[in-house]
């Protein structure tokens, strides 16, 4: 017989809230594949053909860091995806934590399929980088061959995905906050679980420039879009708490939401996908 336990994390699980989720960031991922297969198939016939100057390639040179051989973008984005994940399941509403990534990434993917298309950086590394695309293949058929990683690409700059993914799972696992009555062993662990993935992280970053994967701006621009994104949906969330708290007296519930948006389509989702009374 199922325990409370199983039955409690079934019963988040298995809602209509996951379905989108996961349905939300593999449609998007795929477009972001389809977009790399585009502009691979369909370069521009103008521009840098050698990489442009970059700070981050200069501090991070071989000359003044060496990294270990296996250490390369890839590796880093596994390490720091697993510890972020499996430090989520620690947590009392983790099937929501990952929903939340789920639906972030998502809105990173469609976000980063427009930028790569629009300005065209040449390749950091064009003489390591071989791409996998065929002339002539079919781009919706490259972009699954992409998003299952069969197929690399080499003209996806402007922003790092990776470093996206990675500041999606730093930023849900620094702002999880253990309740007032926790005990002092889950908070230093907790507190470790955060400073292990904030040097991950900060390695992760230092391999990315180092190996020439990504132009330090497409660090910087990644970081900075996914910090603006996350606290956005943060404040979002707190204010639709608000507006349906009935504890605050001030203010009928329907004047809140009025103010604060439980109205509008954003509002409403929200509200949906939170589970917000």
């Amino acid at each position: 017989m199922a325990t409370p336990w199983i039955r409690d994390a079934w019963a988040q699980l298995i809602t209509w809230q996951t379905a989108f989720a996961g349905v939300w960031v593999l449609v998007c991922m795929y477009c972001d594949a389809v977009m790399q297969a585009w502009i691979e198939l369909y370069p521009l016939q103008w521009g840098f053909s050698e990489s442009i100057p970059d700070a981050g390639f200069v501090l991070l040179s071989p000359d003044v860091f060496r990294f270990p051989a296996w250490m390369d973008a890839d590796v880093m984005l596994a390490v720091v995806s697993v510890t972020g994940c499996l430090r989520s399941l620690f947590e009392k509403d983790r099937f929501m934590i990952i929903r939340r990534y789920a639906l972030l990434q998502g809105v990173m993917f469609l976000m980063r399929a427009l930028t790569i298309s629009l300005t065209r950086l040449p390749n950091p590394s064009p003489h390591l980088c071989v791409s996998s695309v065929r002339p002539g293949t079919n781009t919706f058929v490259a972009g699954v061959l992409i998003s299952f990683g069969i197929w690399k690409t080499c003209r996806d700059f402007l922003f790092s995905g990776h470093t996206a993914t990675m500041t999606i799972w730093l930023m849900l696992v620094v702002m999880q906050r253990e309740p007032h009555n926790a005990s002092i062993v889950r908070k230093v662990l907790s507190a470790a679980s955060k400073a292990v993935i904030i040097v991950e992280f900060t390695l992760a970053i230092a391999v990315i420039v180092h190996t020439r994967f990504h132009y330090s701006v497409d660090v910087v621009v990644a970081i900075l879009l996914v910090v603006l994104l996350v606290c956005l949906y943060n404040t979002l969330l707190q204010l639709n708490h608000y507006a349906s708290d009935p504890m605050v007296a001030h203010d009928t519930i329907d004047d809140r939401a009025g103010k604060f948006g439980r109205g509008p389509c954003l509002g409403r989702f929200i509200s949906w996908f939170e589970f917000i009374q």
